[in-house]
């Protein structure tokens, strides 16, 4: 399952809005969503909409949760690839958000996109600690599947720093 949260900044003083997010169907399925509290009474989610998920939420009494997650969208996936995220105005009201007096708020949205690139890796052998003499060879070992690459790293002080096949390191 990969969730996505639909962060809102500055969001006061809103009593409806109506929001419409493309999805590619044969990379993405819908599979549910997570609420703020503040909205989950009368929120209406449908993701069966062919590629969108379509949000709409009323309430007489704005809310203001200023900085942080409208809601949680879930998705399985079906294929390895990138599906774009896409805020649709393809249909008037698509994407918008208003007061309590009914005006529609100035609003900005950002596209963005899921990458689904196939299982995470998984360590099978740590590397052992090695001592050695200074100016002397010590040799690390690891194994693990589904990396691609693997990128040694040196503690210096309090901050960790990429190593490069290059002496003293290589």
């Amino acid at each position: 399952t990969i969730t996505v949260p639909i962060n809102a900044t500055n969001f006061n003083g809103v009593s409806a809005f109506s929001l419409s997010i493309q999805y590619d169907t044969t990379l993405l399925q819908f599979s549910g969503f997570t609420p703020n509290n503040a909205i989950q009474n009368g929120l209406v989610v449908n993701g069966n909409a062919n590629g969108r998920v379509r949000m709409s939420w009323f309430s007489i009494q704005p809310v203001s949760i200023g900085n942080a997650a409208l809601v949680q969208l879930q998705f399985t996936t079906r294929a390895l690839g990138q599906s774009a995220l896409i805020w649709s105005n393809s249909v008037q009201g698509d994407n918008e958000i208003a007061d309590v007096n009914g005006q529609v708020m100035l609003s900005n949205f950002n596209n963005g996109a899921i990458l689904v690139n196939g299982t995470s890796p998984v360590i099978g052998q740590q590397p052992q600690p090695q001592t050695t003499v200074e100016g002397g060879n010590a040799t690390f070992v690891v194994s693990a599947t589904n990396a691609t690459q693997y990128q040694w790293q040196v503690l210096t002080g309090t901050q960790w720093v990429n190593l490069q096949n290059q002496a003293p390191y290589s």
